[in-house]
């Protein structure tokens, strides 16, 4: 994340996205850094946040060494299958 240049970041069109899924929910971020830039170029903008459950999951990426894949994955697991 820390290499990530920032005005390299180019954000998907979250508003008619989310027109078009209609019963969309849930948002999963693959971690804190996707949140943080959905959060601050995408949800200012976004129509219909109301109501949605937006979680920060850990980052997949083998950088975040901090926690083992396992983990991750139950975490991810337990999110995705939520009803």
């Amino acid at each position: 994340d820390a290499d990530i240049d920032r005005d390299s970041i180019r954000v998907n069109d979250f508003d008619a996205f989310q027109r078009a899924h209609r019963d969309l929910r849930r948002l999963c971020f693959n971690g804190a850094k996707a949140y943080a830039v959905f959060r601050r170029q995408v949800l200012p903008n976004l129509a219909l946040a109301l109501g949605l459950d937006m979680v920060q999951l850990p980052s997949t990426s083998p950088a975040f060494a901090g926690m083992g894949m396992e983990d991750k994955c139950r975490i991810w697991r337990q999110h995705l299958l939520q009803g």
